[in-house]
């Protein structure tokens, strides 16, 4: 199976057109991915290449992306000159002095250590919740449940699931009629549930990729 790899990363500013994506296999996907984490130490290439070998849980997978969100956030922040950024070199200066004596105080650690370890005591728990709640076997009970229903619904019309077919428009405005979006989604690298919700208007596109679902005549 193919895999379309971005030659520019989309978190270093890349884009979808078709000059920066090679179809690659799934071994030379994750070694691209190693050599990029390596070359430019990004955490979003790191996460990418454990998730294509494999090697990633979905503890570590959640603080990852809660962490890659919080490197955003600030370097926005910083970018919009809000928040500590709003003050001069001098005043942060100041400011970060003042609050390293009051944490060498407190315990012997810094104020901020002392958060980023109960951000990640409070992680394992939301993660240990969400395992409990929401298990495979729970998930794939209810997509059965939901299959089964829709089929008896189709039944009644006189239909049958493989009657459905999709218009997909790829990132270059391309249109393609297929019968199988899961197939589909698997040989392009895309997530069957973002785009079954593309294809109820709950998002606009996924990965440059959108669709519409019809049924034949």
């Amino acid at each position: 199976m193919k895999h379309k790899h971005h030659i520019i990363p989309k978190h270093r500013g890349g884009t979808n057109d078709q000059s920066n994506i090679v179809e690659i296999s799934l071994t030379q996907h994750a070694m691209f991915h190693y050599c990029e984490w390596k070359l430019h130490g990004k955490r979003a290439d790191y996460v990418a290449w454990k998730r294509l070998v494999g090697n990633l849980n979905d503890e570590e997978l959640v603080y990852q992306k809660l962490v890659i969100g919080g490197e955003k956030g600030g370097r926005k922040t910083k970018e919009l000159g809000v928040g500590i950024f709003s003050l001069s070199k001098e005043e942060r200066s100041k400011h970060n002095k003042k609050s390293g004596k009051i944490g060498g105080k407190i315990g012997g650690i810094s104020r901020s250590e002392k958060k980023i370890n109960a951000c990640k005591e409070n992680i394992k728990k939301a993660v240990k919740v969400f395992m409990e709640n929401d298990t495979t076997e729970k998930a794939k009970e209810r997509g059965i449940k939901g299959n089964k229903s829709q089929r008896e619904k189709f039944e009644k019309e006189g239909k049958t699931i493989a009657e459905q077919i999709w218009i997909i428009t790829t990132p270059n405005g391309e249109k393609i009629q297929i019968e199988n979006l899961k197939k589909f989604c698997r040989e392009n690298n895309l997530l069957p549930n973002k785009m079954c919700e593309v294809g109820k208007g709950k998002w606009k596109q996924h990965r440059g990729y959108s669709c519409e679902k019809i049924r034949k005549i």
